[in-house]
């Protein structure tokens, strides 16, 4: 067995110069960052070539007899609108969590959800479900019709010759990888502070803002992970043995747990101390332009989730035309944006359910989603980022990796209850902002290739 190397000059020196790098941009060129959005256009240009051009008829299946063992088709369509109503669901509690719930070092914006996902939709060209679509094509092709492992440094490898140790291709797996640790933890986050908001207000009994309740709170819970004593307990919650379904809501019940016990004690034992004046740097964090901010997070959390939501459309798709599977992911999208188009999105806002309803329906988002995307089943592709070829999988101690998301959740919760939106955006930009560029890399690379390999 041939061993990949450890690339020293990667970590210490390319890791960190591409993350002061993204720090810089997020900091005096943000604006310009979300101006390239339109750039997502491309995307949709690649998807609407392959829709209406012969390369769309090729199916995502070595031969006729791997095509003859699709899901039905309404079977398949209802796993793709499942999943997309779940991401909306969650997005949405997001969305909610920052404008309403626990707005920090913000205003609230009753309207945050609707003008997101106007935008989004309307002026970056069906975002994120364009690229969704496009990536998820590309794996199948690999899979299915060429027998390779759907790494996304195999999806760019025509625009950029390479291999597995090519500085290029580690940059986009391990780039993959960490995009998934990503949406993992924030969405773990959300889902805490959602599962408060349904109790208590977060409001009121979390320590928040730049003091020192919220500081020791924050610090303490992520010194915590790291003793073995919590490892332990990470351990047993996300255990082969114990399906996601329910280890990721008893993870985030007893994380909120510990957060209002954790937030009382602090609050008792600081009530004399006097209010902390943050540094400098925190305190131009914190007035940063919000609406900045919960741009550029908004996008790189879609963008997070590429690798999973790809991954689980190119595995219900097998045996589908490329055409059949881009229009399917796309309809809802289209559907949406339709309505976005012929009525003025200002009526959506008007819409009003109940809290109680919306609160319950964001719930069921929040606890479908995760599982169905990482599961016990497929975790081992969830670590490598990646589509594996005749579903056989590599696999791999799974509680280093979700140790490392739990440990990650923490830091970002430190990020979000002291500096709020500002804070988590920053820590999810730098170190991730190259993917953006190399999602649209891919969606070149995939039409190349669907080129290169019709029949």
């Amino acid at each position: 067995m041939k061993y990949i190397k450890a690339r020293k000059d990667l970590i210490f020196i390319v890791n960190p110069l591409l993350i002061l790098a993204g720090i810089l941009l997020f900091c005096y060129y943000s604006h310009a960052i979300i101006a390239c959005f339109y750039a997502f256009w491309i995307a949709t240009a690649c998807v609407l070539f392959l829709i209406v051009t012969p390369l769309g008829n090729q199916r995502l299946a070595q031969n006729a007899e791997d095509a003859a063992k699709r899901l039905p088709k309404h079977q398949w369509f209802f796993c793709i609108l499942i999943l997309e109503l779940a991401m909306l669901g969650v997005y949405g509690g997001i969305t909610l969590i920052n404008s309403d719930i626990l707005p920090i070092n913000g205003s609230i914006d009753p309207h945050l959800f609707v003008n997101s996902l106007h935008t989004q939709l309307l002026h970056e060209g069906l975002f994120p479900w364009n690229i969704y679509a496009l990536i998820a094509v590309g794996m199948g092709v690999l899979v299915y019709r060429e027998q390779t492992d759907a790494y996304f440094s195999q999806l760019t490898q025509l625009f950029i010759a390479q291999n597995s140790q090519n500085v290029w291709g580690l940059i986009v797996d391990i780039g993959a990888r960490r995009l998934t640790l990503f949406a993992l933890s924030s969405t773990l986050l959300f889902t805490t502070l959602f599962f408060i908001s349904f109790i208590l207000s977060p409001k009121i009994h979390l320590a928040t803002g730049f003091q020192t309740s919220a500081l020791l709170t924050t610090l303490v819970l992520l010194m915590l992970t790291f003793t073995q004593t919590a490892k332990q307990y990470i351990n047993r919650i996300f255990s082969r043995h114990v399906s996601t379904m329910l280890s990721f809501p008893v993870f985030c019940a007893v994380l909120g747990l510990i957060l209002l016990i954790l937030s009382m004690l602090t609050a008792g034992l600081t009530q004399q101390t006097t209010a902390q004046t943050p540094p400098l740097l925190i305190t131009q964090l914190i007035h940063f332009n919000e609406h900045t901010a919960w741009t550029l997070f908004s996008t790189l959390w879609w963008i997070c989730f590429t690798p999973l939501v790809c991954g689980f459309i190119a595995r219900v798709s097998k045996g589908y035309q490329i055409r059949t599977v881009l229009i399917g992911v796309l309809a809802l999208p289209i559907l949406i944006s339709v309505f976005f188009m012929g009525v003025n999105h200002g009526y959506f806002s008007a819409i009003h359910f109940s809290d109680t309803l919306t609160k319950i329906m964001i719930l069921v988002s929040f606890l479908i989603l995760l599982p169905m995307l990482v599961n016990q089943h497929n975790t081992s592709n969830a670590i490598m980022s990646y589509f594996p070829k005749n579903g056989i999988m590599k696999h791999r101690d799974t509680q280093p990796f979700f140790q490392r998301t739990v440990q990650l959740t923490i830091a970002l919760l430190y990020f979000y209850l002291v500096i709020g939106i500002n804070g988590i955006s920053l820590f999810i930009f730098a170190p991730n902002y190259c993917s953006m560029l190399i999602v649209l890399i891919t969606s070149l690379a995939i039409i190349k290739h669907s080129y290169r390999t019709r029949i």
